[in-house]
């Protein structure tokens, strides 16, 4: 990517991954450092965009505590988040249950942005907060 943002190509997916208190830190990281690897290693052609633009988007922005107690930089709070091309849900530590009304904003969130197109996906048992939105209902 040139310095100041261009670059030749298609526009880069707009990609979300959800920072949660229950979240496991390495596989937020994980997911964010090999999505973002093309703009900080500066993979691919000269000048070409890299084929995501990847945040860390929670409740709120600054520092969440996650499941280890590791904070992490939340970059962007979900309220200014109208669209985006792919949510991932990362890994939740699951204590003795999870409770499927946990994370209600974060739940309605997640099936605005599926009505509005993205696609959504987790690792592992991300899969919990997911289901919570009823969208795997009946399958």
């Amino acid at each position: 990517m040139t310095a100041d943002g261009t670059g030749t190509g298609p526009a880069p997916l707009q990609v979300s991954v959800v920072a949660l208190p229950d979240a496991v830190v390495s596989t937020l990281t994980g997911i964010f450092d090999v999505l973002n690897a093309f703009e900080l290693m500066d993979i691919g052609p000269a000048g070409a965009r890299p084929p995501f633009h990847v945040r860390i988007v929670g409740e709120a922005e600054g520092l969440l505590g996650l499941a280890s107690g590791v904070p992490i930089t939340v970059q962007r709070a979900i309220d200014g988040i109208d669209t985006c091309d792919v949510v991932i849900v990362p890994s939740v530590l699951l204590r003795a249950s999870w409770q499927k009304a946990r994370y209600p904003r974060l739940v309605e969130w997640l099936r605005a942005m599926h009505e509005r197109g993205a696609v959504l996906c987790s690792a592992c048992s991300g899969l919990f907060l997911l289901a919570g939105t009823g969208l795997f209902d009946d399958r």
